[in-house]
C-alpha cells in the first residue's frame, strides 16, 4: 500500500478569487485555466467538497471528498495533469457532469 503525504499550502489571494454564491446555494470558486494537455480548467465546490474538472476532450467530472487543502495544492502544482493523476483521478469518488451544469 502506498502512502502519500499532502502538505498544507497557503493560497495566494491573487491566484484564486473569492468563492461566489450562485442561485443554487453553491459556493464555487472561479474556473482556473491550465496549459495542460489533459485538463482545460478546474474549480472547487465548497458546499459539495468537490473539484470540478473540464478536460480537453470536452468531458467534465466532479471529484468528491476533496479538501480545500487538496484543491490549494492542485492550484499551486507545477504539473496539473501530474498532480491530477497522482492525487485525484484514482483516489476520489467521481461523477460525470453534463455541460449544462
Amino acid at each position: 500500500m502506498q502512502a502519500f503525504i499532502i502538505r498544507a499550502v497557503k493560497i495566494r489571494p491573487s491566484r484564486i478569487a473569492p468563492l461566489s454564491r450562485t442561485g443554487y446555494g453553491e459556493a464555487m470558486s472561479p474556473w482556473i485555466s491550465t496549459d495542460s494537455d489533459i485538463i482545460t480548467s478546474f474549480r472547487y465546490d465548497e458546499k459539495a467538497h468537490a473539484i470540478r474538472v473540464l478536460f480537453q476532450s470536452g468531458d467534465m467530472s466532479d471529484y468528491y471528498e476533496a479538501s480545500p487543502g487538496l484543491f490549494a495544492q492542485f492550484v499551486e502544482s507545477s504539473s496539473k495533469s501530474g498532480f491530477f493523476a497522482a492525487y485525484i483521478r484514482d483516489w476520489l469518488p467521481c461523477r460525470p457532469v453534463s455541460q449544462s451544469s
